[in-house]
C-alpha cells in the first residue's frame, strides 16, 4: 500500500508504504524496495535532487512495517510527476 503526500508548493513530497491489513483478501505488501529503486533512477536522471528514507516508522492499526520516502526536486511539477510514478507501484492494473 502506498499513501502519497503531494506538496501544495515547492518540490518536497513523500510517500509512505507498508503492509496494508484490510481484513479481507485485498491485503497488500510494502513496495518500499521498488519505490526506493525508482527514486534512485530519478536521482540518476537528475529529476530528483535527493531522498530521505525512514524505515523506522511505527505500525498503525491498518499498516505495519511502514517506510517513508521523501523526495526533493527543483519544482513542484517534478515532485508531482515523481510521486505519481511511485503511486503506480500500488496499482494492480499496472503491476499485475
Amino acid at each position: 500500500m502506498i499513501q502519497v503526500s503531494k506538496p501544495l508548493t515547492g518540490g518536497t513530497g513523500s510517500i509512505t508504504t507498508g503492509e496494508w491489513e484490510s481484513g479481507n483478501d485485498l491485503d497488500t505488501a510494502s513496495q518500499a524496495s521498488a519505490a526506493e529503486d525508482l527514486v534512485d533512477a530519478f536521482i540518476t536522471a537528475g529529476i530528483v535532487a535527493s531522498k530521505v528514507v525512514n524505515s523506522s516508522l511505527g505500525d498503525t492499526a491498518k499498516m505495519s512495517n511502514r517506510t517513508s520516502i521523501t523526495v526533493l526536486t527543483a519544482r513542484k511539477e517534478a515532485c508531482d510527476a515523481v510521486l505519481d510514478a511511485l503511486n503506480l507501484l500500488d496499482n494492480k492494473k499496472v503491476m499485475g
